[in-house]
């Protein structure tokens, strides 16, 4: 079927798909209120996990063969302590803060379901090493680091390579992990040597290291560790000390806060550049509220489908919003467009708008079914946040496609009255052709720059009171002139269409004026006929006049070689 058959097929259809209009609105409303409301009710929660991104590699399936035969891993969490002077982090003095500071968060940890379950910190292994070698004496009962060495080291202890590859591990792991780069300790090595020196071993900074349950849910271990570092940040404020927290999990969750609050904002921008462009492209008030209401939509429905479905978002379904959008905004200007192209020959708003979309079918189909055949190519990759975006991002560009030619919907439904066209350019009228057929008649044509398109027909009898008959209006576009002079003298159905009584129908048979109150204050001269369709456009006062001559007074372009007014716009003509 080619793109004219198709234009045509759909331009027939159009009266029945303008009464299906309010049918049309309701199940797209009832489907967006339906999804709106589980999105309301149920909001997607963004879960980025991390460890998502990462391809499937013969390591990682080694790890994943190893992990089913031991508990879970311990999820670390790491925080990074300096002086607020940016001095020696390894001072006693910073230590015994540093011991006070910890057992604060160990007791607020204990609080949020005993949530740390190991503490690796500069305090707790001094602590500990007080505690098997130097009596157990706290941490805060010493003055000086000489003190401590005593305590914990004989007289004959020196600095120097050991044997036990468990001491040499664990000392290796404090150096290299647990302190900065800048470690100096040779003041400790100098003490114990000749018990000279300012003993005490500088550091910029240290790091804790805290092992999380692994047994947490996922969500509720994130929350959990956002609450720890505020406690963290809370007491950096009143302590001497600087805490810095970090983990995988407080990434993932601060990259999906921030996701849901980019979303909001790139969703507004775009609706903004959306209004923008709309009202730059058709100065319409309602060609730029239809669309949105479309482009809303189509955002409601890839959501809310992804929503009830199950699927767990990352912070790449935030692109899915702007691309809606400017899929969505690139449609509807073209249908737009094409439709406004068509309203200049069909002002029927249904009509105008399938042949526009008939006009448009194959390049708007054939982009669709590309950039769905694009995005669905993620499906095959190994990252599954990559194979959900590739469903989401064809979700979104179908719905935006099945949205788009549907914004026309709520225009069919509301106006109540005929779109005329909002120009003639110019509307010329001729009188070609007078005649007495059993009365008076006068077939007049009405042009729009590329020749006649309509000729209309109105009959009258001078016997009988000069009262209208007749009338109607032939495409002349499909028919040669003065047919419809001759149609519209026997054209039964034009009676019945316009309440004629029965008795009116043809011109031997009896005649009965046509009531005047059954058109009162009737603006009318002309009903347009396109295709299948027939609407009525008026433009006049209340007829039947006493005569041919005042009728022609009340339209005085009608009359010829005079000027006047446009019977359709009032536009001076002539």
């Amino acid at each position: 079927m080619d793109k004219a058959d198709l234009e045509e097929r759909l331009a027939g259809a159009a009266p029945a798909f303008s009464r299906a209009a309010p049918v049309i609105v309701g199940v797209f409303t009832l489907l967006t209120v339906v999804l709106a409301s589980h999105l309301y009710v149920s909001p997607p929660t963004f879960q980025t996990d991390l460890n998502d991104f990462s391809p499937e590699t013969d390591a990682s399936e080694a790890h994943d063969r190893i992990h089913a035969h031991f508990p879970d891993e311990m999820r670390p969490l790491f925080v990074h302590v300096t002086m607020d002077n940016l001095t020696n982090v390894l001072d006693l003095d910073a230590l015994k803060a540093m011991q006070e500071d910890l057992t604060h968060f160990q007791t607020e940890a204990d609080k949020r379901e005993n949530m740390v379950h190991v503490w690796t910190t500069a305090p707790g292994i001094l602590q500990l090493a007080i505690d098997e070698e130097g009596g157990g004496a706290p941490l805060a009962s010493f003055s000086t680091w000489s003190d401590v060495l005593d305590a914990l080291f004989d007289d004959n202890e020196t600095c120097g390579l050991t044997a036990d590859d468990q001491l040499l591990s664990a000392a290796t792991y404090a150096s290299s992990a647990l302190l900065h780069n800048d470690l100096d300790y040779e003041p400790v090595c100098e003490y114990l040597s000749d018990g000279t020196g300012t003993v005490a071993p500088t550091a910029s900074s240290t790091l804790w290291v805290l092992e999380v349950d692994p047994d947490l849910d996922e969500t509720p271990r994130r929350m959990l560790q956002d609450q720890l570092r505020d406690v963290f940040s809370d007491r950096s404020a009143s302590s001497p000390l600087t805490y810095e927290v970090i983990s995988n999990d407080l990434l993932a969750h601060d990259i999906d806060e921030g996701t849901f609050d980019n979303l909001l904002l790139l969703v507004l921008l775009a609706f903004a550049v959306v209004v923008v462009m709309l009202s730059i492209a058709f100065r319409s008030l309602s060609s730029v509220a239809f669309p949105l209401v479309g482009l809303t939509s189509a955002l409601i429905w890839t959501y809310g489908i992804l929503n009830v479905s199950g699927a767990r978002f990352t912070a790449l379904e935030a692109t899915v919003a702007p691309l809606v959008l400017g899929l969505g905004i690139d449609y509807a200007i073209h249908l737009q467009r094409a439709q406004r192209s068509f309203r200049d020959d069909y002002p029927t708003v249904a009509e105008s708008w399938l042949r526009a979309c008939g006009h448009l079918s194959m390049p708007l189909s054939l982009a669709v079914v590309t950039t769905v055949a694009a995005f669905m190519a993620n499906v095959i990759s190994p990252l599954p946040p990559l194979a959900v975006l590739g469903y989401a991002l064809s979700l979104g560009v179908v719905s935006a496609f099945i949205s788009s030619p549907f914004v026309g919907a709520p225009t069919w439904f509301f106006p109540s009255q005929v779109r005329l066209p909002p120009s003639v350019s110019p509307l010329g009228v001729s009188l070609p052709k007078k005649t007495t057929v059993g009365g008076f008649g006068v077939s007049f044509s009405v042009s729009r720059g590329r020749g006649p398109l309509l000729e209309t027909v109105l009959i009258w009898r001078i016997s009988s009171g000069a009262r209208i008959w007749a009338w109607g209006t032939v495409d002349r576009r499909s028919k040669p002139p003065g047919v419809g002079l001759r149609e519209t003298w026997g054209d039964l159905a034009l009676s019945r269409k316009f309440g004629f009584p029965p008795q009116v129908q043809n011109a031997g048979g009896p005649i009965s004026e046509f009531p005047p109150h059954r058109v009162p204050a009737f603006r009318a001269i002309c009903a347009m006929r396109f295709g299948g369709n027939n609407m009525e456009g008026f433009s006049g006062e209340v007829f039947p006049p006493p005569g041919p001559t005042p009728l022609f007074g009340r339209f005085p372009c009608l009359f010829p070689q005079r000027k006047g007014a446009d019977p359709l716009t009032g536009e001076k003509v002539g």
